[in-house]
This record gives structure tokens, sequence and C-alpha cells, in this order.
């Protein structure tokens, strides 16, 4: 028996040699590829969209819960800073600073002092069309400086810690 190779190559060996020619290419794509992607590839990005998806759970959830958490009041005091209108003096654009009062409103409030003089009361400013008791009652608070008015103990304190 002689152990040396033959002179003449199996029949497979002519699409071998083919095979691993350079200037041929195979028809066949490796069969692990899809999309472009390796196996490590979709194995990489398929880790990361879990991550980013879990991550983006746990943030809605925390958003969510924050709605519902109650306030915490500090203190039952009221602001330190207070706006108030200046009936005899304050322009359209201050009047139509209170809640409830449009800038058709106070135009005519304005209108109105000009017409028939500085208000004495709180009282006079329902002779303005559109101001009704309830209106009135409801911006009372934010008014000051009518002509009538003597000055009271409260009025006399909050001039003093005015700048």
């Amino acid at each position: 028996m002689n152990s040396r190779p033959s002179p003449n190559p199996p029949e497979s060996t002519p699409s071998a040699v083919l095979d691993n020619c350079p200037g041929e290419k195979s028809a066949e794509l490796p069969t692990n590829v899809v999309w472009g992607l390796s196996r490590n590839d979709r194995w990489f990005w398929g880790i990361l969209l879990i991550v980013i998806g879990g991550l983006l759970t746990v943030d809605a959830w925390r958003r969510g819960n924050a709605a519902i958490r109650p306030l915490v009041v500090l203190a039952d005091r009221p602001p330190e800073e207070f706006f108030a209108v200046e009936v005899n003096s304050a322009s359209w654009v201050e009047w139509a600073q209170l809640e409830g009062l449009g800038e058709t409103l106070a135009r005519r409030i304005v209108d109105d002092r000009d017409e028939h003089g500085p208000f004495q009361s709180p009282d006079d400013l329902l002779r303005v069309r559109g101001i009704g008791r309830r209106t009135l009652e409801r911006i009372r608070p934010f008014l000051v400086g009518f002509s009538g008015e003597t000055p009271t103990a409260d009025d006399s304190q909050m001039e003093a810690a005015s700048p």
C-alpha cells in the first residue's frame, strides 16, 4: 500500500478550487447575518433596547406618581407681598390685573373716574356699568386709597414696611 496521495484529485476538487479563488465570489451569504447585522450585533442592540425600555418605564412611573403626592403647606401665613390697586390713581392696566376684571371693564372704571371725579368709597364703584355687588365684594380686599378714607393702624404698618 502506498501512502502517497494519488496524482488525480477527486472529482469534487474543481468546485472547491473555484470557491477558494479570490476572483470568484460565492453566491451564498453567511447564514448568521440578518439585515446586515451579525449575531453579536443583534444581541447588543436587543439588550440595549431592553435597557432603554426599562429606563423609560421607570421614568414614566416616577413622573406619574409625582402628580399624586400631596402638597405640603409649610406655613399658614399670607404672602408678604400684596397686590393692591390705588383706586383714584391706578391706570386701566393696573385695574385689569385684578381677577375677574378684563381690559374693557378696567377702561370703564378709569373713564368713570375721569368723568365723575375720584371714588369716595368702594361702593362708588357700583356706578360703573359691569360692576355688581359680587364683583365688588371679590375685588374689595385689593382696593386702597379712597378719598374719604382715614388711615388705620394696619395701613400705617404697611406703609412703614414698604420701601
